[in-house]
């Protein structure tokens, strides 16, 4: 009997060794942490639905990169007129240039891929006049093309942070909604969703537009004002209960007018 429950014990041993244990393929070497992946061997490993942290607050390395050669520009060379540190910057600032080129918009970011390539690409046609510039030698042109790169710089970086925070935060929560519990609908996740929804507008509804907008306030309280009928809408379709159709009709029609809204910081 004492034989039969060492060889049992050292089968299970051997078991575990051979790396046929499903738990083994799901860990990094170097982090000693889950590694999560979208197949559907880990479906069951991944985090629970409303927990998309890293999609509702993506980065953009390249860009917090760019912001140090940008600096130098702006704050060091342009206002002092040192046009040596302007032209030995340039490398710098076409490396930087490069990477921005090769970045993806992730999560919450995906749908502004076409306004940041467009920005990106305006940005590189700075930086061709300020390489003119120094290879003319023609350092008024050489300043006046780090002004628009620096004004070129701060566009992109206003594409992908939140003009206003109270919107930002109400685009969180319809970006889980939108993307994962609406396409798969989970009618019990919707309604949380929604009700989270419903306090994110009450907040959007308070807040005011920074006195540098007003010329925007306008446009911004009609376009709130219908996204906030939308969400009263689809609060109220949700509330009477389960009916595919109408749900989906309400969150579209939400949807749209959020993006109508959005659009105004265009």
């Amino acid at each position: 009997m004492k034989s039969k429950t060492i060889n049992l014990g050292v089968l299970a041993v051997l078991f575990l060794l051979s790396g046929n244990t499903s738990f083994s393929q799901y860990t990094s070497d170097e982090t000693k942490n889950p590694c999560i992946s979208k197949n559907d061997e880990v479906s069951a490993l991944e985090p629970m639905s409303h927990n998309h942290n890293e999609e509702i607050n993506p980065q953009v390395p390249a860009l917090s990169d760019y912001h140090e050669v940008i600096y130098q520009i702006w704050h060091n060379g342009w206002p002092n007129k040192d046009y040596e540190l302007l032209k030995s910057l340039y490398p710098e600032a076409e490396k930087g240039f490069n990477n921005l080129t090769q970045v993806k918009m992730t999560g919450i970011l995906q749908d502004k891929q076409a306004k940041w390539d467009d920005g990106v690409k305006q940005l590189g046609k700075y930086l061709q006049d300020y390489k003119t510039a120094i290879d003319k030698n023609d350092n008024k042109a050489l300043l006046d093309a780090a002004e628009k790169l620096h004004s070129q710089y701060e566009q992109l970086v206003r594409l992908i942070r939140p003009v206003i925070k109270e919107l930002d935060e109400f685009h969180k929560v319809l970006y889980v909604l939108y993307h994962y519990d609406y396409p798969d609908y989970n009618y019990e996740e919707i309604k949380q969703d929604v009700a989270e929804l419903s306090k994110k507008m009450n907040e959007l509804n308070a807040t005011q537009l920074p006195e540098r907008m007003e010329s925007l306030q306008k446009k911004f309280e009609k376009r709130r004002a219908d996204l906030s009928s939308a969400m009263k809408n689809l609060e109220n379709t949700v509330n009477l209960g389960n009916n595919k159709d109408a749900i989906s009709k309400a969150i579209e029609e939400m949807h749209s007018k959020y993006q109508s809204l959005e659009s105004v910081f265009d």
